[in-house]
């Protein structure tokens, strides 16, 4: 056997070794076993996975083959004998190749027994595992308040379009204040939907409510357009992406991904989505691709994030004092994570 062939099963049983990591008993990579013919001779498996039942041992043995053309019916009839040598039973036995199988090599394989798998993740020389352009990124989900309805002393309102949710005047208080906080309740809470796009709350009014100088209301409901915006965070990285496919079935029997990225940049640009659609055709990139979605704990206020964080309302109270415009950006800056600092509520 060559160096090079040598080098190339090595690495083919490295691999498979490691895509059988994490299993009850052990993995070991070309471990010994003796032949049950020939007690003093022994022969070399390739990986060797050993379980313990009642005490006793119950090996699985994997051959592995890195060969440029497809495993054919002759190795798999070597393979049988080896088991047998081994007094494993052919149903414990599972082959592994790069390249496939011929027809016959599967059909002897079957009706020996044995499991075939097709292993995925080699560069082209079959030296090594491949890397793969990978994408990390981070979904943050944004609900900005867009327009409000109201119906007060609306008689037998008891539901209306969207996410109905009722409000409580001892928990989110009156006023805009109680919708604001009623609203943002129901977003941290995981009750109002998440996906990018337009969404509707309707907000069930209980006696004694009152918005702003009007008065009070003995029923009624608001209806609060809610917009849901993506902004996502992306990162390029790389990634090596391993799999044994069983080739009879075409069904993943096990795969192992392992991503790399880059220190995060101090400052970075968000691009913003508003639709599923929009997001979905975005994320499709690389062979590889972490997400990540996350609700942003706070709802966006025309002026402010919802609960304001008292810095927020320093902010706020010295522009108005001043006679300043107040705009957003001004009370919270650009930064996204501004919306994880501590709100005075």
């Amino acid at each position: 056997m060559s160096s090079s062939t040598k080098r190339k099963g090595d690495v083919l049983e490295d691999l498979v070794a490691l895509l059988h990591g994490g299993e009850a008993g052990t993995v070991k990579v070309r471990s010994m076993l003796p032949s049950t013919h020939t007690p003093a001779r022994s022969r070399e498996v390739d990986v060797l996975l050993e379980q313990r039942v009642l005490g006793l041992p119950v090996h699985t043995v994997i051959e592995c083959k890195n060969h440029k053309e497809k495993v054919g019916i002759h190795l798999i009839d070597a393979f049988v004998g080896f088991l047998d040598d081994l007094g494993v039973p052919a149903t414990r036995g599972i082959y592994v190749s790069p390249t496939g199988y011929t027809s016959d090599a599967m059909a002897r394989a079957q009706d020996a027994g044995i499991k075939i798998l097709q292993f995925d993740g080699f560069t082209s020389d079959r030296l090594g595992a491949c890397i793969r352009d990978a994408w990390q990124s981070v979904v943050f989900l944004v609900a900005t308040w867009t327009r409000m309805s109201r119906f007060l002393s609306c008689v037998g309102c008891q539901s209306g379009p969207g996410h109905n949710v009722e409000l409580d005047l001892a928990r989110h208080g009156q006023g805009v204040v109680g919708l604001m906080n009623a609203f943002w309740e129901e977003w941290v809470g995981g009750r109002l939907p998440s996906s990018p796009g337009e969404h509707v709350l309707s907000i069930r009014l209980p006696a004694r409510f009152r918005l702003e100088m009007e008065k009070v209301a003995d029923s009624g409901m608001v209806i609060m357009d809610v917009l849901v915006t993506a902004q996502v965070l992306a990162v390029e990285g790389e990634a090596t992406h391993l799999s044994l496919m069983d080739v009879p079935t075409q069904a993943t029997e096990r795969v192992r991904i392992d991503a790399r990225f880059p220190e995060l940049p101090a400052s970075v640009d968000l691009v913003g989505f508003d639709s599923e659609a929009k997001l979905q055709a975005h994320l499709k990139q690389g062979a590889v691709h972490v997400c990540t979605r996350l609700r942003v704990p706070r709802v966006v206020a025309p002026k402010c994030y919802w609960p304001p964080s008292e810095e927020a309302l320093e902010r706020l109270k010295e522009r108005l004092e001043a006679g300043s415009p107040v705009e957003f950006d001004d009370i919270e800056g650009r930064n996204i994570l501004n919306a994880w600092g501590r709100c005075s509520r």
